[in-house]
């Protein structure tokens, strides 16, 4: 038998079933669905029962002696790998690859199989199309008024649908950084694009789960319709969708399928060409579908915006206010979202960065730089000194510390760094420095001091070009502890221990008034070992601007500090 786990919403537990049908099929065995991920959660239900689907439902105790642990994520995934690499396990198992593209491996799976994934991709149903179309029809008929809807759309041959996805797309922190978020230049473009495709009497059927903001949020350059209501369940919001004549999808495995289920070989189906923020899935649309990229020049105001204001309220409990914003907090983002000067971006880059620091106060204040590399293929590992540090250029915290150069190390290093230079960072937080920088990885030299010193790191917040306060990490090998100072080495609230004040402390901020510029904040962070400082960084939103200040009323202070531009 075919063992299918479905997850997710109505258009992911259509994929997983499809896939599953078509092995039941190839090896005349029952396919049967695995509902326990329903059972753990509360936002998704069971939908496909709606349908002429093919398919028993898996009894739980059946589940658990077949794929065990379906209640525990990690557990449940060290024994995946055990059940499928081991050679006295039987692989039944067989789980989606990470990058969530095509796998043609999952067709020699066994008869006993279990499967598990998302399995976005047509090709793992095309031979067996005309079945999948079958299967995905209604058990019962849909209400007259959509029957007589329905006969409007396949009348007119420029009928399109138009799937608005917000919901979790602009409220779910963790969504919103994993999915491309199609914003109203985007609908507009395609809406234009396809009124020139087709010609005359192009009329636009606008389903969405928010179906009030597409009355006044979007444009719309012809006749429309807005026909999503809460009355109506998922699969016959779909069932509508797949009766126009032609679509305009978001990047959701619903509004895909409401365009493949239209079954007309003439039909335009426009998709956007960017699915995710950091993976490239080109296997999710079909060859003949068009992709389309819109001009991003707004983004800031329909994403930026709702997206700081919205992990703002989860983190401090209170709203952004960037009409007159006081704290330090409210101020960084408003900067982020409104102060978008070029030069911020070659300065946020850890590799051009440092000629910035060479001309203004010297190579000396440098680490030895032994490697730049696009790939991780390039570096030579044997030329490299016992112990260094990596870096990825394009983002925050991505840092390896090497302090073993062994083949297992090594091998990790390189999986981690390459997840790095797949990634735009821009999109964990939407700090824009980030999103142009090119991915590289650095190779420096690794800070370690003499016994009876420490590596201590120093973050000078400077505002308008002029140092104002300090804090202090301890040794980043040893501790993570913070304390703040004033330039006069006066702690700020609270301190877990006294810090001697430095020596050369007037030499530290002579030096960050050099670089600081007139910016009006940025965050200089160097590195003191004895006698020797060095430069790490520079630091334009810390914590992407939702640093949490202890004690709070630092905010405030800083804030007050911070003098927005005209």
């Amino acid at each position: 038998m075919i063992v299918v786990r479905l997850m997710g919403g109505l258009g992911n537990q259509m994929f997983q079933y499809a896939l599953g049908r078509r092995l039941a099929l190839k090896r005349n065995v029952p396919l049967i669905l695995d509902l326990t991920w329903f059972g753990v959660q509360k936002k998704r239900m069971y939908e496909l029962g709606q349908f002429n689907i093919q398919a028993q439902i898996a009894n739980p105790f059946v589940i658990e002696q077949i794929s065990p642990f379906s209640h525990h994520n990690l557990v449940r995934g060290g024994y995946c790998w055990i059940a499928n690499n081991l050679p006295f396990c039987d692989g039944h198992i067989f789980r989606e690859q990470k990058d969530g593209n095509f796998d043609p491996k999952v067709f020699e799976s066994k008869n006993l199989c279990f499967l598990e994934g998302y399995w976005q991709s047509e090709k793992y149903f095309k031979p067996i199309e005309d079945q999948i179309r079958a299967d995905f029809t209604l058990k019962r008929p849909l209400s007259l008024d959509d029957q007589r809807l329905v006969e409007e759309m396949r009348n007119n041959p420029n009928s399109v649908s138009v799937h608005v996805r917000r919901g979790d797309y602009v409220s779910d922190l963790s969504v919103i950084q994993r999915h491309y978020i199609c914003t109203p230049d985007y609908y507009l473009e395609t809406m234009r694009w396809v009124n020139q495709k087709l010609g005359r009497d192009v009329y636009y059927y606008i389903f969405s789960d928010d179906p009030d903001w597409c009355c006044s949020g979007l444009d719309y350059p012809s006749q429309y319709k807005i026909v999503s209501t809460k009355e109506r369940s998922s699969v016959q919001e779909l069932i509508l969708m797949s009766n126009c004549r032609h679509a305009i999808i978001s990047n959701s495995s619903f509004s895909w399928w409401g365009a493949w289920l239209i079954n007309d070989p003439q039909k335009t189906v426009v998709y956007p060409k960017k699915w995710f923020n950091n993976l490239n899935v080109p296997d999710i649309p079909p060859e003949n579908w068009f992709a389309y990229q819109h001009n991003p020049i707004k983004d800031w105001e329909y994403i930026d915006i709702p997206y700081a204001k919205s992990r703002y309220k989860a983190t401090y409990g209170y709203e952004l206010d960037l009409e007159n914003p006081q704290t330090f907090s409210e101020k960084i983002q408003w900067l982020k979202i409104f102060d978008r000067k070029p030069m911020y971006t070659s300065l946020a880059d850890k590799f051009s960065v440092r000629n910035y620091i060479a001309e203004k106060i010297g190579g000396e204040y440098l680490t030895k730089l032994f490697g730049v590399y696009k790939k991780t293929s390039e570096i030579e590992w044997d030329m490299l000194p016992a112990k260094f540090v990596l870096k990825g250029t394009h983002g925050s915290g991505w840092v390896i510390r090497c302090e073993k150069k062994d083949p297992l190390n090594i091998q990790r290093y390189c999986q981690q760094m390459d997840g790095w230079l797949e990634k735009n960072y821009f999109y964990f937080g939407r700090e824009w420095v980030f999103k142009d920088i090119l991915p590289r990885v650095i190779c420096e030299e690794y800070l370690e001091a003499d016994k009876n010193l420490r590596v201590l790191e120093y973050q000078f917040f400077c505002f308008n070009g002029k140092p104002k306060y300090i804090q202090l990490y301890g040794d980043r090998n040893i501790e993570h502890k913070r304390e703040f100072f004033d330039l006069d080495w006066k702690k700020l609230g609270f301190s877990f221990q006294n810090y001697p004040r430095p020596h050369n402390l007037g030499k530290m901020i002579n030096i960050v008034q050099k670089l600081s510029l007139s910016i009006p904040f940025i965050r200089v962070d160097l590195n003191s070992i004895g006698e020797r400082l060095v430069l790490k960084k520079f630091v334009f939103y810390p914590e992407a601007g939702f640093e949490v200040f202890y004690p709070p009323d630092l905010d405030k202070v800083f804030g007050d500090d911070l003098i927005l531009p005209c």
